[in-house]
């Protein structure tokens, strides 16, 4: 699972990378990318711990102590941390914009 994790994020980080476009929002130059690929390495933690719950032997076993409800606490999880996300970015992008740029 670590191993999936770690090439999902690769491929997210390095499509953002290219495209320069994270949250379709337009990515100032300047910007401190590990910002942005931190958050997006959390999210896709998040994501497959909570897709890691639904394992029909994990998720029996979750369910059978009560703890049924894993999946869709991350998948939430996974929304909050978006929405601070974005608007830890629109800020960043905000200071980054108002710095004077080099020559």
């Amino acid at each position: 699972m670590f191993l999936y994790w770690v090439a999902d994020t690769a491929l997210v980080l390095s499509i953002a990378r290219i495209v320069a476009r994270p949250f379709g929002l337009r990515m100032p130059l300047g910007f401190p990318f590990f910002q942005f690929g931190g958050d997006v390495a959390v999210l896709v933690l998040l994501v497959h711990i909570a897709w890691a719950c639904t394992d029909q032997y994990l998720f029996a076993s979750l369910s059978a102590v009560g703890l049924g409800g894993l999946p869709q606490l991350f998948i939430f999880l996974g929304f909050a941390w978006t929405v601070v996300a974005l608007m830890k970015y629109r800020q960043l992008a905000e200071l980054v914009r108002r710095l004077p740029q080099g020559p």
